[in-house]
């Protein structure tokens, strides 16, 4: 893959939507916020930005081939599951940053388990 292709995903509706819904988890879209601003500031190569609404035509017409997609986990759902495994079945590498919601699709994907948490000191 070319150095400096890769792009991002900026879940504007999502984070606006979460807000209205519990307001109380601004801490999430916060977190993502300042973790990608922190990474772009120490030359993370983004050079595409992609919404969420607009991500589906970007990848039938090709837009993303040979990128790095990065999206915040907070954007997850079945239906962005299902274009993730969509943009990985193409080739396309997907990174994805913050704490991962409970969607079985997404978990899959990333093939994570949930387990229970640990007991006792540390």
């Amino acid at each position: 893959m070319p150095q400096g292709r890769s792009s991002g995903s900026i879940p504007f509706r999502e984070y606006h939507r979460a807000m209205e819904t519990k307001p109380t988890d601004i801490d999430s879209a916060y977190f993502e916020g300042w973790l990608v601003t922190g990474a772009v500031n120490d030359g993370l190569p983004l050079n595409t930005l992609v919404s969420t609404d607009d991500a589906p035509g970007a990848l039938a017409s090709g837009a993303l081939d040979g990128r790095v997609v990065l999206t915040p986990a907070s954007a997850l759902s079945a239906r962005s599951g299902t274009l993730i495994e969509s943009m990985l079945n193409r080739g396309i590498d997907v990174v994805v940053y913050g704490a991962v919601p409970a969607v079985p699709t997404v978990e899959r994907l990333l093939n994570l388990h949930r387990s229970e948490p640990g007991l006792g000191a540390i």
